[in-house]
């Protein structure tokens, strides 16, 4: 999370006596100590006690909330980047899942290695690849993927559920694990879109629907 703030530092200059100047104080996870920069040429009045001077003020507090909006912004970026940077691929992820997995029962290990399969065959059917960013991963990704265990995949309502709920599972693992932003699992539009299922793929995806947690 960042966090920015700014302390008031009285300006030494005699022309520019009674006045002050921000100096920011910018916290991040990604920064080894906080950056504390200092804009001099935004300059407030310790009072305003004129219509120029409130004027002064006025303008010099634009300034500063867009200096503050620009910051948080850049620094986000950063913290974007860098975690793209660090963080893994599908395929390295669910290898990853598996190996933890090694001391579970073998229908655990099992499950794993199964959906690493179906993923590396839906990607490579749906022109994805088995490589890309954890942090691509959206909401578009996880509808085609529900829809292609049911409809193109052809799996028994079970077993897409299975696939299906275990891949949130991995991904929440990631998300955890700070190898990404957003898990789509968490939001509620994370549905099929019924209207394109074939009639026996609707079947499946009722039966589906009925299997529980």
């Amino acid at each position: 999370m960042i966090k920015i703030s700014y302390t008031k530092v009285p300006s030494k200059s005699v022309k520019l006596k009674g006045q002050w100047y921000p100096r920011m104080y910018i916290k991040s996870p990604n920064l080894d100590k906080a950056i504390k920069p200092t804009y001099k040429d935004i300059l407030f009045f310790n009072r305003a006690n004129t219509i120029d001077k409130q004027s002064q003020n006025k303008q010099s507090q634009i300034l500063l909330d867009s200096v503050i909006k620009e910051l948080h912004e850049q620094y986000k970026v950063s913290e974007y980047q860098e975690v793209l940077k660090e963080s893994y691929s599908i395929k390295d992820h669910l290898q990853e899942m598996i190996y933890l997995k090694s001391d579970k029962s073998k229908s655990t290990i099992s499950g794993y290695k199964n959906l690493y399969g179906a993923l590396k065959r839906f990607c490579q059917s749906n022109g994805y690849s088995f490589n890309m960013n954890m942090n691509q991963i959206n909401l578009e990704f996880i509808d085609k993927y529900r829809i292609w265990l049911v409809n193109a995949n052809g799996y028994e309502g079970d077993t897409a559920y299975k696939y299906f709920s275990l891949f949130g599972s991995a991904l929440k693992i990631a998300k955890g694990h700070g190898r990404m932003f957003n898990n789509p699992f968490d939001y509620e539009t994370t549905t099929f879109n019924y209207n394109n299922l074939t009639g026996d793929a609707k079947d499946k995806f009722n039966s589906l629907n009925n299997v529980s947690d």
